[in-house]
Order: C-alpha cells, then structure tokens, then sequence
C-alpha cells in the first residue's frame, strides 16, 4: 500500500512528464533541471515519511545486532559481479548487434536496457522469493523513477538530448503504455500474479520484435 500510495503516482509522474516535455523532440538543460528539481522534492518527501513512520520493530533474532563484514563483503561482492557481469553482457552484445548492422536505438532499448537492469532483475528476483514483495516492487518503481529523474536529468543538464520523431511516436507512448498496464496490475488486489509477470514478459518480447527491422 505504501508503494501504491507514495512511489507509484511519482513513476506515472515521471513517464508522463518525459513524453510532455520530450514532445518537441528535445530533452534541453532546461527540462533536465526541471527532473533534477522534480527528483529532490520526491526525495525529501521518502525522507520526511521514513522519519515520521518508521519500520515497525520486527522479532527477527538478528535485526539491531549490527552490521557484520560479511554482510558488507557480500554487498561488495554482489555489486562487483553484477556490475562486471552487465559490462560483459553490454560489451558483447553491442558489438555482436552492431556488427549485424542494428541501430544504436535498438542496441539502446535492448542490450542496454537489459545490462543496466540486471542488477534490479536480480535484487527483485531474490526479494520475491524470500517473500519481500515490498521491496521487489520498490525497486523496480524506485529504477523506473531515479531512471528518468535522475540519468536523464544529469545528461540534459551537461549535454541537450535530441529524440527522434519515431521515438516519439512508438517507443515513448509504448513506455506510458507499459506504465499504466503495470499500475492497473498493481492496484488490482495489490499484487502481481504469475499471469500478469507473463503478460509484461510477452509484451516486452512483442515490443522487441516489432523493432527489430
């Protein structure tokens, strides 16, 4: 309920105000600094609710014993291997679509996509399975959020960025699309079915097929 409530509404936020003020097919310092602005204030606003509603006290034996090293050396551990693991893939398959002459917005949408996302799959996967579906969802709508927010944000600020007119017309309402299919999922019962995972699944393998030319 929380993440429906506080970090949901700022996603649908923030693919609607990319489509808005991408629509003249530029992203300028200007609309950067207006994610920057946008991003602080969601920010300040997780901080003011994390203070005045903190986590309820929970009987796990561990929890207030501290940090231990190898709860540190596996954070460590587990980000270097994500992060080596993601170079690897993007690096190989960038290369491998390049060679076969797909564009650097396919290569984008693809391999990227799926390199810089191999991190959230992971963390949200495992928080599935140990049954911590707050945090899994938050992660992804926290990604989806800090994604637009903040990388686009920083980019335009240092350097305008140029969308082209098919992006506009295909993959950014395609985005809008996915967002409001993914709320819809989410407030129906405050959960995600098995079904509904398959349904985003085969919509994203779909939309892949119809860009590759």
């Amino acid at each position: 309920d929380q993440v429906m409530r506080r970090h949901v509404p700022t996603m649908v936020l923030a693919a609607i105000l990319l489509v808005g003020l991408g629509a003249n097919g530029r992203i300028g310092r200007l609309e950067g600094a207006v994610f920057l602005l946008v991003l602080a204030g969601f920010t300040a606003f997780l901080l003011y609710y994390v203070n005045a509603d903190p986590m309820p006290s929970t009987d796990d034996p561990d929890a207030g014993s501290g940090v231990s090293l190898r709860d540190v050396a596996l954070v460590i551990g587990g980000l270097l291997a994500l992060v080596v693991g993601s170079r690897w893939l993007v690096a190989g398959g960038t290369g491998l679509l390049s060679a076969l002459g797909v564009s650097d917005l396919v290569i984008g949408l693809t391999v990227l996509a799926l390199g810089t996302s191999l991190p959230e799959l992971a963390a949200s996967v495992v928080g599935a399975v140990r049954g911590e579906t707050e945090f899994a969802i938050g992660n992804v709508v926290g990604s989806n959020i800090y994604n637009i927010f903040a990388v686009l944000g920083i980019v335009a600020v240092i350097t305008p960025i140029e969308i082209e007119p098919a992006t506009l017309r295909f993959e950014l309402p395609i985005m809008v699309a996915f967002t409001l299919v993914l709320v819809g999922m989410m407030a129906y019962g405050r959960r995600l079915s098995r079904i509904d995972g398959a349904i985003l699944v085969a919509g994203y393998a779909g939309f892949v097929y119809a860009l590759v030319p």
